[in-house]
């Protein structure tokens, strides 16, 4: 009977770990998001890609209630003339959790952003499904995912890839699909994209949407003094094809070319040179440059692929 016990404790604590309503807001969230806005209604229609980190600074008492502060944190860049913009502001936005139901504060007023309390046929619940018709949508399947050393409920809006939305983490088209949120609605308008890239705690990610365990970056926005010379890229946005420019002529220069979700997909090294053209194989989105001069100053720059 003993060793019975023994063999279905750890099966047992498994199932325990499932059931348990896990602190969302513990141990520093991070949440790297995006936005594609191509301006349609405001001349002269100057498209933009937003890239940022939301994350949490210091508490407020609302209502007898307490709730985190969300910022921002990130860079915009626009196919325009006008030069790139970095952020790091409040949002606007205060969360707080009660039981499995995340709650925000704006404008005076408090409601439900997103439940994460359901049994199969359950009518979803929150502002998040606000939007596009998803609010009468109802759970077809539940499933659970891995995050560091818990797991986490995954709800499908359809019992086949997607609509979904994990536990804490945001929301999701369809499975391994980049478009989603955190906290702005399960909806893709005319004009822009919405895109949740992954999920982590303090600089370490554990999730990411596209199912590839959670190889992103979280630091985005935190920027370094740069030291040395000036570097341009243009033209940046472009269809692949761009250049890199230096202020003067180096032995050994060496580029490694990285998706957002931190995936090497390509690799070089020039001699003696102050330009080197460039030519990014891969589907439209940001990349990251990281350039290397004579093998010690680094210095990474983003790239936006149209």
């Amino acid at each position: 009977m003993r060793s019975f016990f023994f063999f279905i404790a750890p099966f047992y604590l498994s199932l325990s770990s499932l059931g348990q309503t896990p602190d969302y807001f513990a141990n520093d969230p991070k949440w790297l998001c995006g936005l594609w806005n191509s301006n349609q209604w405001n001349p002269p229609y100057i498209a933009s890609t937003s890239t940022y980190v939301y994350y949490l600074n210091g508490d407020t008492t609302i209502n007898g209630n307490v709730f985190h502060r969300l910022f921002s944190r990130g860079e915009t860049v626009y196919s325009g003339p006008i030069p790139a913009l970095n952020f790091d502001a409040f949002t606007g936005y205060y969360l707080r959790q009660e039981n499995k139901d995340i709650y925000s504060y704006t404008d005076t007023t408090e409601s439900l952003l997103v439940s994460y309390d359901y049994s199969l046929g359950d009518t979803v619940r929150g502002s998040v499904f606000q939007a596009c018709g998803f609010q009468q949508s109802t759970i077809q399947k539940i499933d659970s995912v891995l995050i560091n050393s818990s797991y986490r409920k995954v709800f499908y809006l359809d019992s086949v890839s997607g609509p979904l939305f994990t536990e804490g983490v945001g929301h999701q088209l369809q499975t391994n699909s980049s478009l989603g949120e955190f906290i702005m609605p399960l909806c893709q308008g005319v004009g822009f994209d919405y895109t949740i890239s992954c999920f982590g705690f303090g600089s370490t990610a554990f999730w990411d949407s596209q199912g590839l365990g959670g190889n992103c970056l979280l630091n985005v926005g935190i920027t370094e003094k740069k030291k040395g010379e000036k570097i341009q890229v243009f033209p940046n946005p472009s269809s692949g094809s761009t250049w890199v420019s230096f202020e003067k002529t180096h032995p050994s220069v060496s580029v490694v070319i990285y998706t957002v979700l931190g995936r090497e997909i390509d690799r070089k090294t020039y001699s003696n040179t102050s330009k080197i053209d460039l030519d990014i194989d891969g589907p439209q989105g940001m990349y990251y440059l990281e350039i290397v001069f004579d093998n010690k100053e680094k210095n990474t720059l983003k790239f936006i692929k149209q």
